[in-house]
């Protein structure tokens, strides 16, 4: 379903889902994820269930959604 200017928030289950399908490389969230395991953390607080969770965060890997924090450098080295 549409979200913002997103067209949709979750992944495509067509190629089978979950149960013995494939990742989704074109899953999207509205929640940023610092990792993996900050992903499903987040999902099982939130209530989803285990296997669920692990795909969705799976398939948010395999399409690169996880934001890394850029590396700040001091101005001058030492």
């Amino acid at each position: 379903m549409p979200h913002g200017k997103d067209p949709w928030v979750g992944c495509s289950e067509s190629a089978g889902g979950q149960a013995y399908g494939p990742f989704s490389t074109t899953c999207r969230d509205n929640l940023t994820y610092k990792s993996y395991v900050d992903c499903v953390e987040t999902k099982w607080f939130l209530g989803e269930y285990r296997n669920r969770a692990w795909w969705l965060c799976s398939s948010l890997q395999a399409a690169g959604k996880f934001k890394v924090a850029e590396l700040k450098r001091p101005k001058h080295p030492r």
